[in-house]
C-alpha cells in the first residue's frame, strides 16, 4: 500500500475501522442497523480518507488552488446553511450497531480569488453526544446535488485541491469533520484527468459551478426501513454574492501559496523570499509559521541582509515579523560557532493577490551604523512560485 500523507495534523476527528459491523452486511440505504462494511482496498490508518502517496494537484478544480490549504478553518461563520439528520450510529470499540443519532450537515462559502468561492461541509455530531460511539459515513461516494437540471453526485475531500484524498465510505466520525464539496471528476467530463480508484456503480462525473445557486439533498438514514419513505432532505444554497463576504476584498489569508521571491522591478538587485511552512510536530499552537530573508543595502551601499521568523495560526491575512541582522561572520562558515545577532525592527506582510506583496517595517532606533533605519511601506512582485504550489 502506498505510504499515507500525514493526516493527523488536520486534526479531523475521523477514523476507519478494517473489521465488519457486527450483522449482516449490506451496502447501506436498505436495513435499520445495517451498516456499510469498511473495504480494505480503502482503509487507511486511523483517518477516514483514501490517499495516494502525496497531494495529486487537481487539474481541474472548483475554485483558486490558493483558496483553501490544510488544515481548514472548520467552525462555520453565521452566513451558513444548516440540516439535520440522522446517521447510523455505531460503538467505537465493537462495531456494533448502536442505533442512530442527530447529526447536523452545516455548509458556507470562502472567499477566494478572482471572485469565486470555494464551498465547505462540516459533519458534526451534537456536543451531548455518547463519547463511546460515532457516526458512519454512509455515503458511496458523496452527496446528491442538483443545478439547473443537472443531478449528480458532488465528491466530499478531506484535503484541499487533490484529485484522492476523499472520506470514504464507512468511515467513523467521532466528533466532527470539515470537508470540501468538489466534482467528482471523469474522463468523459474531464478529458484527461486520470482517476484512480475507479468510481463506484452509479456515481458519474459531476460539473456543478459552486458558484452558482446549489440544491444538496441529505439522505436520512433512519428513514432508509420507512415505508413509504419520508420525503428527502433538501438544503438550498443560494447563489455566492462577493458583497456579503468582506474577506473577498480583504488581503489573501497566508499560505504556502505565497511563497517566493519578490522584488521591485524598478529597483533589481533588492528582494525579499518569503517561506511559509509547518512547524514541527509536536509544537504547541499556533502551527505555522512565516520566514522573511530581506536581501538589501546599508547606509554605505553594500549588501545588508535581515532575517526573521513568527509563528501564526492558519487564516490570518496579515503578519509582522521581528527581523535581524547578523556580523562577525566570514565567508563559506569562515568564522566561530555563530555570527552575532542584532535586532533591527519589524516588518509587516501582506498580499493582496497572488502576485503582490505589500510591505511594511519599521526600524529600532539607535541601530549602529552602517545599519540602515527608518520606516515605510513598498509593493513589491513576485518573481517566483514555489514548486507545486502555483498561486492562482
Amino acid at each position: 500500500m502506498p505510504s499515507p500523507l500525514s493526516l493527523s495534523r488536520y486534526r479531523a476527528d475521523v477514523r476507519v475501522r478494517a473489521q465488519a459491523v457486527r450483522g449482516s452486511p449490506h451496502a447501506f440505504v436498505g436495513q435499520i442497523g445495517r451498516l456499510l462494511l469498511v473495504t480494505a482496498t480503502f482503509v487507511m490508518p486511523a483517518v477516514g480518507v483514501a490517499v495516494t502517496s502525496g497531494p495529486t494537484p487537481a487539474a481541474v478544480r472548483s475554485y483558486p488552488a490558493s483558496c483553501l490549504s490544510a488544515p481548514l478553518v472548520d467552525t462555520p461563520p453565521a452566513l451558513s446553511y444548516r440540516q439535520s439528520t440522522k446517521l447510523a450510529a455505531v460503538d467505537r470499540d465493537t462495531l456494533e450497531a448502536a442505533g442512530f443519532e442527530s447529526v447536523d450537515f452545516t455548509f458556507w462559502r470562502v472567499a477566494c480569488e478572482g471572485g469565486k468561492s470555494a464551498l465547505l461541509v462540516r459533519i458534526a455530531r451534537e456536543s451531548r453526544a455518547n463519547p463511546a460511539h460515532a457516526v458512519q459515513f454512509p455515503f458511496d461516494y458523496g452527496l446528491v446535488a442538483q443545478q439547473s437540471g443537472h443531478v449528480a453526485t458532488v465528491r466530499l475531500a478531506q484535503e484541499p485541491n487533490t484529485l484522492t484524498a476523499s472520506i470514504v465510505p464507512g468511515a467513523l466520525i467521532v466528533s466532527a469533520i470539515t470537508l470540501v464539496v468538489e466534482n467528482v471528476p471523469q474522463d468523459v467530463e474531464f478529458p484527461g484527468v486520470h482517476v484512480s480508484p475507479a468510481l463506484p456503480p452509479g456515481v458519474h462525473g459531476s460539473t456543478f459551478d459552486f458558484n452558482q445557486a446549489l440544491v444538496v439533498v441529505i439522505p436520512n438514514a433512519e428513514a432508509a426501513g420507512i415505508s413509504p419513505p419520508p420525503p428527502a432532505l433538501v438544503l438550498s444554497i443560494p447563489a455566492y454574492d462577493s458583497s456579503a463576504f468582506p474577506q473577498a476584498s480583504a488581503p489573501m489569508p497566508i499560505s504556502g501559496y505565497n511563497a517566493g521571491n519578490y522584488f521591485d522591478p524598478a529597483h533589481a538587485g533588492e528582494g525579499i523570499i518569503v517561506e511559509v511552512g509547518e512547524r514541527p510536530p509536536g509544537t504547541e499552537e499556533p502551527s505555522r509559521y512565516v520566514a522573511l530573508a530581506w536581501f538589501t543595502y546599508d547606509s554605505e551601499r553594500r549588501p545588508f541582509w535581515l532575517f526573521g521568523t513568527a509563528p501564526f495560526v492558519p487564516g490570518i491575512r496579515a503578519i509582522t515579523v521581528p527581523m535581524t541582522s547578523y556580523s562577525g561572520g566570514g565567508f563559506a562558515g569562515d568564522f566561530g560557532a555563530s555570527s552575532t545577532p542584532l535586532p533591527w525592527g519589524n516588518v509587516s506582510i501582506s498580499f493582496r493577490d497572488c502576485n503582490t506583496l505589500q510591505v511594511e517595517y519599521a526600524a529600532r532606533t539607535g541601530l549602529p551604523p552602517p545599519a540602515p533605519g527608518g520606516t515605510g511601506e513598498r509593493t513589491w512582485v513576485r518573481l517566483t512560485n514555489t514548486n507545486g504550489l502555483e498561486c492562482d
